[in-house]
């Protein structure tokens, strides 16, 4: 099975222990971040109360001749169980605490890249993302001391030798110590999004040990019932979202409890 291209996900290059340890040129300076530069056009918008909150509101945003335009109705949805966290993605480093990390039951909080669907079965509804057929053997590293840490890896394939050209990351050996079936048997994970946190979708990007892993959106066990750390919703407003989401027009996730949405709708240029 040949995964989507954005998906292949290898074993991360030797990273910090710590965000602080990056250069300065690892990220965009506050002043210089936002939507446009970055050319998103849809906007999946989740805010909190405060960062402690777990339960949340969705707006769903298309940009229509340069203005900002909601899509639907607002609907509930549910964060991690502590509320949300900095995490790591489009935004600029450095924006203030508290910071998502491994095992925290916070959300990343932030703005981040929608990569791909995903789902154990064909996609139950049209979409227009890519869509990754999980499996029993799939997995996502949460491990922060193993090599494979916030990537994807086949536990089916033993070697890199049988490998596909295009998959999920193989490491020679088993280095890990835990990891996220992604193949669940209460539902939750019959459709979800994949969040590109933490330099879970370009190989290119360091990956933080420790700074959270396995971010996705996906099906509530149910209504106000929080997660460990990823957004849910009712599978409906699931469906609606999967359907609708268009990569050509580079959708992100923007998730931040209410106070830091006012602070930086203007420089961040957010709906």
């Amino acid at each position: 099975m040949l995964l989507p291209l954005l998906l292949l996900l290898a074993t991360p290059a030797e990273a910090p222990d710590d965000i602080d340890a990056l250069p300065p040129s690892a990220a965009p300076g506050p002043g210089s971040f936002s939507l446009d530069l970055v050319g998103a056009e849809q906007v999946v918008q989740v805010t909190t109360r405060d960062w402690r909150d777990e339960v949340a509101r969705l707006t769903r945003f298309e940009k229509v001749g340069g203005v900002w335009m909601q899509v639907g109705p607002t609907i509930e949805v549910v964060v991690g169980e502590n509320g949300l966290g900095w995490g790591l993605g489009l935004h600029p480093l450095g924006v203030g605490e508290p910071r998502k990390v491994e095992g925290d039951a916070r959300a990343p909080a932030g703005v981040f890249r929608l990569l791909s669907a995903f789902g154990p079965m064909a996609p139950p509804m049209k979409t227009r993302m890519p869509w990754l057929r999980t499996s029993a053997e799939l997995v996502c590293v949460d491990d922060p001391r193993g090599g494979a840490y916030n990537r994807l890896v086949d536990e089916h394939v033993a070697t890199p030798a049988t490998a596909p050209d295009a998959g999920v990351a193989v490491p020679p050996e088993r280095s890990y110590r835990s990891a996220e079936r992604m193949w669940r048997n209460d539902g939750l994970y019959e459709i979800g999004l994949l969040i590109d946190q933490n330099g879970f979708g370009d190989t290119s990007a360091l990956v933080v040990p420790g700074r959270g892993s396995c971010a996705f959106v996906h099906v509530w066990k149910r209504k106000g019932r929080a997660t460990q750390g990823c957004t849910a919703m009712a599978r409906a407003d699931l469906e609606k979202l999967v359907e609708w989401l268009d990569p050509a027009k580079k959708p992100v996730l923007v998730q931040l409890p209410l106070p830091e949405l006012v602070k930086h709708r203007i420089p961040w240029r957010l709906p």
